[in-house]
């Protein structure tokens, strides 16, 4: 096999292998795999022009949606929120467990990696949105989950695709 060949041998692979990836995000809503403990869930509607809806429900306190726009750099996935222009007060007796989208959005603080400015970060891998802490930037791999089956145990945590 001459040089010539072996290069377009070369360039058929990468493209074959480029093409097979797995982690194509694909916008859509997606919604955490289990929630912790049943205290909290969290769902994500990435919309096709680059912004997306945050939405987090805590148990007691009621649910907060974020606006926010979206990029995506190689595998990763990064959201920035847009700072609230009204507050919305959940109707809880318990002042003190009422989250309003100001105090979220507030909890976020803004990074920088790659260029990219973000609130909130994901791995995109297999069809999936895996988490990164936001405290240290770790990825989260497992998370304590509880369920009759099989009791108080550790989990896969990401977020997934969902229709409705």
């Amino acid at each position: 096999m001459n040089k010539k060949h072996l290069n377009y041998l070369l360039l058929l692979v990468f493209i074959i292998v480029s093409s097979c990836s797995s982690n194509r995000f694909i916008p859509g809503k997606y919604k955490n795999n289990i929630s912790p403990f049943g205290l909290s869930s969290y769902q994500v509607d990435f919309h096709l022009n680059d912004s997306c809806t945050f939405k987090v429900t805590r148990h007691m306190s009621g649910a907060v949606e974020l606006n926010g726009t979206y990029q995506i750099r190689r595998d990763n996935l990064y959201i920035r929120f847009l700072k609230p222009e009204s507050t919305k007060m959940n109707d809880s007796i318990l002042d003190a467990l009422t989250w309003t989208e100001k105090d979220e959005f507030e909890s976020y603080e803004l990074k920088n990696e790659n260029g990219v400015s973000y609130h909130y970060k994901y791995l995109i891998k297999e069809d999936k949105l895996f988490v990164y802490r936001i405290d240290n930037g770790d990825l989260v791999k497992k998370v304590d989950h509880y369920d009759d089956k099989n009791g108080r145990h550790k989990t896969k945590y990401y977020l997934k695709k969902i229709t409705e």
